[in-house]
């Protein structure tokens, strides 16, 4: 693959699917009970989660990878702009692993940008970490589910994770820096995940061992 070029972005996989483990660290019977899982999500609901695992990002940062790889792809129903990208790139013997979570405009008020970096942060990357990630991505999966179809909301949800709020006050002036620079940089793109009403959000995770063999 070229490093930072459009061919780093793997084409959509035909027949579509929702679960593309391009790095192939599930099992069989684990990309079935996650395909059926989100495909039924899907039908019940009309909202599209998407799950991509890939072994490497192309030279670019995570959320970049996604915007581009949604842009490229297209989740969700473009009217409604209610689809969910995961997407995992393993931690590898010189790699730390990284994980990143965007929403779609349509999902916004149900899935907070800082609700998708707890989920990150509680659900996903503990479980990561001990290399159990059909676990983390069923956890992950089932609260941005139960958010989507309003079983309980954001707030529940981060009381019981005991979310320290004092976080946005550093996350917004982050978010604000990011996203001026990304339009400077972007020079008109839209983010095409179904819609052009997408961004990615920054608040992704990392976790594993990098090139100095730190955890």
């Amino acid at each position: 693959l070229v490093k930072g070029g459009n061919d780093s972005i793997p084409d959509a996989p035909l027949p579509p699917r929702l679960v593309n483990d391009f790095a192939n660290i599930l099992s069989a019977g684990d990309v079935s009970n996650l395909e059926n899982k989100l495909v039924n999500f899907n039908i019940q609901t009309s909202n599209q989660l998407s799950i991509v695992i890939v072994n490497d990002l192309g030279g670019y940062e995570i959320a970049d990878y996604s915007f581009k790889l949604g842009r490229k792809w297209g989740i969700g129903q473009e009217k409604l702009r209610n689809g969910i990208l995961i997407v995992i790139k393993p931690r590898t013997s010189s790699s730390r692993g990284q994980a990143f979570i965007a929403t779609g405009k349509g999902l916004e008020g149900a899935i907070p940008d800082a609700t998708c970096h707890q989920i990150v942060e509680n659900e996903m990357i503990p479980r990561f970490k001990e290399n159990n990630y059909y676990e983390g991505l069923n956890a992950a999966t089932d609260v941005l589910m139960s958010l989507a179809k309003g079983e309980y909301d954001y707030n529940t949800y981060g009381n019981k994770n005991n979310f320290d709020p004092t976080f946005l006050f550093i996350l917004i002036p982050i978010l604000i820096i990011f996203l001026i620079f990304r339009r400077r940089n972007r020079s008109g793109r839209g983010y095409t995940m179904g819609s052009s009403g997408w961004f990615p959000f920054i608040g992704g995770g990392g976790w594993g061992n990098d090139s100095s063999g730190r955890s």
